[in-house]
């Protein structure tokens, strides 16, 4: 069953993870983690031949062959495996991309132990998961406006063993193909309220940080896939500016005072930014701080992870601890890139 709904943005900073809590949150921690461990097991010859099975298993289920249902799947391959073969079908990690957006959607499954409580999920489940996955994100990606899905990221909300059911959340990271500069004259730092000088033009100084940032993600600087090989993104995680970090020993309000206002453009009058290059580069060695924030954390979960993009927008509502009227606040997201 599919509940949708939008995810980003919802600024309201606290403590706490960026996972729903619930009375079996601990168990979709301990799945989550095992599916990290059999993911830093896994050769890069070993995932390319499990990743191309699986590519073809439901390239076969789309086309009406359906899957052996008594066959089982371990449910944490949802995390690493087909979320990788998801990414490598629909995502687009080296396309230059404006305003990206995230937007979620929940599914149910089914699941069932075995004697030493691991969890699977039936084939022919999976399959049909599968393509209510690629059916969401060709909703949410209107590849006609030439809009591009850098990646999706599948998260284990919930495990429900009294109805031996799963919740999986996939966010859809998309925007419009664009490229990246740094302007010549300013612009006003919130609301989309356009150059300094002309009032015009639907864009702010978060539009050039987001664009800032996303091209210059390590990927796009130095391709990782060479050789004739692809990328399989596989989202690690995932930290807001303005609600939590990812890192539960960096979930204090210190912690942010100290390390993630600094590098965030505020102010209680909407002001203009980017006088200058100097000013602007400024600006983009702040965005880099914010960019590598958790990276050390994410890659201990998953060695090899790296920064993939963020949605980072302005907001004018004074809905902050620090006071100000109008503020930028981001959305930032670490994946591992095997190429196969």
């Amino acid at each position: 069953m599919l509940v949708k709904k939008k995810l980003f943005p919802i600024p309201i900073r606290g403590g706490g993870s960026n996972q729903i809590v619930t009375e079996t949150s601990n168990l979709s921690d301990l799945i989550i983690k095992k599916a990290y461990a059999d993911l830093r097991d896994l050769s890069d010859m070993e995932f390319k031949e499990k990743a191309f099975e699986i590519k073809e298993k439901m390239a076969m289920h789309k086309a009406g062959k359906i899957l052996k249902s008594e066959e089982e799947v371990p449910i944490t391959e949802i995390f690493y495996l087909y979320e990788g073969v998801l990414n490598h079908e629909y995502g687009n990690i080296y396309e230059d991309i404006e305003n990206l957006q995230s937007s979620s959607s929940t599914f149910e499954i089914d699941i069932h132990p075995d004697s030493l409580e691991n969890y699977f999920v039936w084939a022919s489940d999976i399959g049909d998961l599968y393509i209510e996955l690629a059916n969401e994100i060709e909703i949410e990606v209107d590849t006609n406006n030439q809009e591009v899905m850098l990646m999706a990221d599948l998260e284990l909300q919930e495990v429900n063993i009294s109805e031996s059911k799963a919740t999986i959340k996939m966010t859809v990271y998309a925007g419009l193909a664009n490229v990246w500069f740094t302007p010549s004259d300013p612009v006003y730092g919130a609301e989309l309220a356009g150059w300094c000088n002309t009032g015009q033009g639907n864009i702010d100084g978060a539009v050039f940080l987001q664009a800032y940032a996303n091209a210059h993600a390590p990927h796009k600087l130095n391709n990782p896939c060479t050789g004739g090989t692809q990328p399989f993104t596989i989202g690690v995680g995932v930290y807001q500016t303005y609600t939590s970090m990812y890192d539960p020993q960096k979930q204090t309000p210190n912690y942010w005072v100290n390390n993630v206002l600094p590098n965030l453009w505020h102010n209680n009058i909407n002001t203009c930014m980017g006088y200058n290059n100097n000013e602007w580069y400024t600006w983009y060695s702040k965005m880099q701080n914010l960019m590598n924030l958790e990276l050390s954390y994410v890659q201990t979960l998953v060695p090899g992870t790296q920064f993939i993009g963020t949605t980072f927008v302005s907001k004018n509502d004074g809905n902050w601890d620090e006071g100000s009227q109008y503020y930028h606040y981001g959305l930032f997201v670490y994946g591992n890139i095997i190429c196969i």
